[in-house]
């Protein structure tokens, strides 16, 4: 037992077990007796053993009342840590006894860091042969394993704890020797300063590749920068690597590269050791958790916020309720709604003053997954209850001590597909079948030079959610206020969306957009999913992107990795496709930029075209070019901004035709100004529409006769209308007015 100065007194001094928390009471005249008897008998067995040099025969039973006796007497006793000799406090004789360690009850962890993809695949090949305890796993697959163990040994991977490479790790910790505390005292011991132990305080470098025989280990001096090349990362390393690489060889004496191998592998293990002892001091400070008790950082954090919170989360046992919940889990999307943009302005080096000015806005919500977990969420579903029961969804406070989570079917009216077509809502994620491709898409999969056919599905953004299985009479349309901070005319669009993006973007630097997966900053920011960060690094420059874009055709790279077969470890060469033209969570138009999110409406009349023999380029075209029409009976689903945009439409057109539409852009214009100054808009556009066209018939024959009345003061708020008013006058080939004049004589109309 190893005590430090002031054990002692508090041993004394202590008047509570510190394992049960019950005080020590001093045992009765009756109970010290029986003890001082049993103690007595128990001697007096031991001295005719000693004499007679055989057993005693009541020793059982004299041993037996002398247990029982001191039990009864239960005084308190030091207790001690088995593992490490550490006193730890004053405890009862009974308690001391009952806290045992199990072997396979207490787990000692094993740390390696990245054992789930190097480390455990070694450590199979030859378990068996030093071990006959039973082997237990928490796997990935059948070859990768997150945890393992091993009788009382349990390896864990801190990499499922700090996804990052130890160099970047052990630079966090700074050159504090106090963040270095393993790897300062071993290297003490060993004699060396610490000086020389600060060069360690970083990890080092070697030549991996190189190293292919036994007698290279007898070579006298460090290889030369040339061979320290790595085929995994397909780099070398840096003159700075190189340099002090050879100052710890001088500092520390290497009289062969085995030496220097040695030391190297030394301090990994030491340096590993420190970093997640700190890790583990700080997990301690902050929420009292070791995460040597856990297999991984999520695992952990989720009982940080148990603890944290003091939230009872109720079990869930009904499977229904389950799924329901289950399938209402929706990520974030990731997509490239609008595959290239080039922004066009002052700030521009190739700006065109002929073009129109448009620009690139980058935009960024720091904090989205923590920010979510900061709102109320339900602890229990405590039963379920009918339509007629739940109150206007709308007027439920998000800090509700009850709230809903009603189970519908979401449908997005068509005219508002437009409004959501860069950011449809209720993302869902599902198998695109065949026929739901594009014709872009649909050449890309039948095309043998690009992928003969093999393409992998992935994740699909629909306009609709649609519920399998359960039918629903209740249907649930909410239209909640919307707010745009973008003068009326023009037209956004959103290039890429990405839940993870972290990078921050200076403004006049994000010039361009490209949505294969990139984003240019200076000389660019790549990303590509399975690609290799070197290969990324080096080979998917800017005009790789465009040419995949442009020329529908795929690049290949080659690239190395490990690769375990059988866990057998091997350096395995591949070459995959870095960039790719395919993709299928949205419709892709046939110019390979714009997209459309599935069950827009303008998909179905694209197909409806193409089923009346209209080729597929001007099925599009049309079907682009086609607004949605509006009838009496959905008047109720205008919005005043739709009606806006259709007004300027038809105002400019009229004014670029000249004084003969002058008094209908007039007329227009007066109704803009109003419709803009109602509190209330879309209420105003309904009560003039019913009062233009009380009845369907009324509505038909205004239609009709638009021709002759488009000059009337009494305007209609249908879109309709406005679009045909609008074709009827663009169809015109006259052009009296140039766009500068138009913009004077809008002004002037204060529109």
């Amino acid at each position: 037992m190893i005590m430090v100065p002031g054990d002692l007194e508090a041993y004394k001094e202590a008047t509570e077990c510190w394992i049960c928390k019950k005080p020590f009471i001093k045992p009765s005249q009756e109970v010290l007796q029986k003890f001082e008897e049993a103690k007595q008998k128990l001697l007096e067995a031991n001295e005719w053993e000693a004499s007679m040099e055989e057993d005693h025969p009541e020793k059982k039973k004299i041993q037996k009342e002398y247990k029982e006796a001191l039990s009864a007497l239960n005084r308190k006793v030091k207790d001690h840590d088995h593992i490490n000799g550490n006193y730890r406090g004053s405890a009862h004789d009974s308690c001391n006894k009952k806290l045992r360690i199990g072997s396979f009850e207490t787990k000692v962890p094993l740390i390696c860091h990245n054992f789930w993809g190097y480390d455990s695949h070694p450590l199979m090949k030859v378990v068996s042969k030093f071990t006959a305890d039973k082997l237990n796993c928490i796997p990935e697959n059948i070859g990768k394993y997150k945890a393992m163990d091993v009788g009382q040994l349990r390896f864990l991977d801190s990499f499922q704890h700090m996804a990052m490479g130890l160099d970047k790790l052990v630079a966090c910790l700074g050159e504090n020797p106090e963040k270095f505390p393993l790897t300062v005292k071993h290297f003490t011991e060993k004699g060396y300063s610490m000086d020389k132990i600060k060069l360690l305080f970083r990890k080092g470098v070697f030549p991996y590749d190189w190293t292919n025989a036994w007698e290279k280990f007898d070579r006298t001096s460090l290889p030369p920068r040339k061979d320290f090349y790595s085929l995994l990362s397909q780099q070398n390393i840096s003159k700075e690597d190189y340099e002090h690489a050879q100052k710890v060889w001088q500092t520390f004496e290497m009289k062969s590269f085995g030496e220097y191998h040695d030391l190297y592998l030394e301090t990994d293990v030491l340096l590993l050791a420190d970093v997640f002892m700190n890790y583990t001091i700080m997990c301690l400070q902050d929420d009292s958790l070791d995460p040597s008790h856990y297999v991984s950082a999520p695992g952990m954090f989720n009982d940080s916020l148990y603890k944290s919170s003091g939230a009872e989360l109720k079990l869930m046992t009904d499977i229904d309720e389950y799924l329901m919940v289950e399938k209402g889990i929706r990520g974030g999307m990731t997509m490239a709604s609008h595959r290239y943009a080039k922004a066009n302005n002052l700030k521009c080096p190739d700006y065109d003053s002929s073009k129109p000015t448009t620009w690139i806005l980058y935009e960024d919500m720091n904090a989205l997954y923590s920010g979510a977990m900061t709102q109320y969420m339900p602890t229990e579903i405590i039963g379920k209850v009918g339509p007629e029961e739940v109150p206007d969804i709308q007027t439920i406070a998000p800090d509700a001590e009850i709230g809903y989570m009603p189970e519908v079917d979401l449908e997005v009216p068509a005219h508002l597909h437009n409004f959501f077509a860069d950011y449809p809502l209720a993302p869902e994620k599902q198998i695109v079948p065949e026929n739901w491709l594009s014709p872009y898409n649909e050449r890309l999969v039948h095309d043998k030079a690009i992928g003969g056919g093999k393409y992998t599905t992935g994740d699909l953004f629909l306009m609709k959610d649609e519920t399998k299985g359960n039918p629903i009479g209740e249907s649930v349309c909410l239209k909640p206020k919307m707010y745009s901070v973008l003068p009326a005319g023009h037209d956004p669009k959103t290039p890429e969306t990405d839940a993870d993006f972290e990078k921050e973007l200076e403004e006049e630097e994000f010039r361009k957009s490209q949505g294969v997966k990139y984003w240019e900053k200076k000389h660019g920011i790549q990303k590509a999913k399975g690609v290799k960060k070197c290969v990324v690094k080096k080979e998917l420059r800017h005009d790789k992107f465009l040419e995949c874009l442009r020329t529908k055709k795929l690049t290949r790279h080659d690239m190395y990795g490990l690769r375990s077969y059988d866990h057998q470890i091997y350096l395995e060469r591949v070459n995959k496709i870095g960039l790719n033209p395919y993709d299928n969570k949205r419709w892709i138009l046939l110019d390979g930029i714009r997209t459309l999110p599935y069950g827009h409406w303008r998909i179905g009349l694209y197909k409806r075209l193409v089923a009346s023999e209209i080729a597929p380029e001007e099925a599009e075209e049309r079907a682009m070019k086609f607004f949605y029409r509006y009838s009496r009976n959905n008047t109720d689903m205008v919005d005043h901004k739709d009606i806006e945009l259709a007004q300027i439409k038809v105002i400019k057109t009229a004014l670029r035709k000249g004084k003969k539409y002058d008094n209908l852009a007039k007329n227009y214009g007066e109704y803009l100004k109003k419709l803009r100054a109602e509190k209330n808009p879309n209420d105003y556009i309904k009560t003039v529409a019913i009062k233009m066209f009380p009845s369907e018939e009324a509505y038909n024959l205004r239609l009709e006769n638009y021709r002759s009345r488009y000059a009337d003061k009494d305007l209609c708020a249908s879109l309709e209308e406005l679009y045909e008013l609008y074709y009827h006058i663009a169809k015109e080939e006259n052009r009296e007015r140039s766009d500068e004049e138009i913009e004077q004589m809008l002004r002037a109309m204060s529109i």
